[in-house]
């Protein structure tokens, strides 16, 4: 198209243009585009993957409120829906229900805190899974659109490299959102990340603050390695201010584990995999669980919600709003 246009204006000047006029010309049409590349930057039509977890930030209450307000003259919406063999049926509070069929779906894919359901390629519902009745019922629709929906994308933890992150020093959630931003440049697909879990330090020097804490899956991109993906871990630790240590468990602005790898098994002085001691930390687990509950771990008997509620003691992890 670049092409198209420099070939265009310079057939102008040839063939007797006014130079400013032409110009002026260029000028308006890198305008157009400017605009037109802003509008669809804006929309996210230029993204070919579907968002990895539902952003509901409280000025997006706040506009559907405001407007659901003006329209029904409620503050709240209640929504029911219901899901069969044939379709879905979704019921706004005192309103007409809509339906949808299986045939009219054409994509669906499934997250650690929910699903996306397509309409049409730009149009899609949000299913979280906490507004399951149980997890049975979401378990079942699950099934169901794996039988009727043909592109169905779920995750595939076995192909996806888990990193513990964590900080007692400095602002430690900061740090850990700019973390997470590196990592996803690590990724082949959308970052999978839990919530900010805040730790009380065990065996840590006296008077050590509380870490904060996360877990972050990353689909290796071709040609990564354990070995290579851990000198990248351990080059951003040092870009964030870690140091050589001076004493166990001393505070520290980042700290950054490779929990596993796909199924990669090592035992070397510079890497062991899966993590010796991932299946013991409650730090570990319970962001691990939040966001691939299913995973088991090379070694490991059972899944990962499994070995959390197995765990009978450790440190107090407290999930942060």
């Amino acid at each position: 198209m670049v092409f198209a246009l420099v070939v265009a204006f310079g057939q102008e000047l040839l063939s007797g243009r006014s130079p400013k006029i032409v110009a002026l010309a260029v000028v308006f049409t890198i305008a157009i585009m400017g605009f037109w590349f802003w509008l669809f930057k804006k929309m996210g039509l230029y993204k070919s993957v579907a968002p990895f977890e539902y952003q509901w930030t409280e000025k997006d209450r706040a506009r559907f409120e405001k407007s659901y307000r003006k329209k029904t003259g409620r503050s709240e919406s209640v929504v029911a829906c219901e899901f069969n063999e044939n379709g879905f049926s979704m019921t706004p509070q005192d309103d007409k229900t809509v339906k949808y069929s299986w045939e009219q779906i054409s994509r669906a894919i499934e997250r650690p805190k929910g699903l996306f359901v397509y309409v049409r390629s730009w149009m899609y519902f949000w299913f979280p899974k906490a507004s399951f009745a149980t997890g049975e019922d979401y378990q079942s629709l699950i099934q169901i659109i794996a039988q009727k929906v043909p592109r169905f994308e779920r995750p595939d933890f076995g192909k996806m490299a888990f990193i513990a992150l964590g900080s007692n020093l400095g602002n430690s959630s900061e740090i850990l959102n700019q973390v997470l931003s590196l990592l996803q440049d690590f990724s082949d697909s959308p970052l999978l990340k839990s919530s900010f879990f805040e730790t009380e330090p065990v065996d840590c020097p006296p008077d050590s603050p509380s870490f904060i804490n996360a877990m972050a899956a990353i689909t290796p991109r071709p040609g990564e390695t354990p070995e290579s993906l851990l000198n990248k871990l351990k080059k951003i630790e040092k870009e964030f201010g870690r140091a050589p240590k001076k004493a166990l468990n001393e505070a520290r602005p980042l700290d950054l584990d490779l929990i596993a790898f796909g199924n990669e098994i090592r035992a070397t002085p510079e890497l062991t995999l899966p993590h010796p001691r991932a299946h013991l930390r409650r730090f570990v687990l319970q962001p691990l669980a939040e966001i691939a509950p299913d995973l088991v771990l090379p070694g490991q008997g059972g899944a990962v919600v499994k070995l959390l509620s197995q765990l009978t003691s450790g440190e107090v992890v407290r999930k942060l709003p």
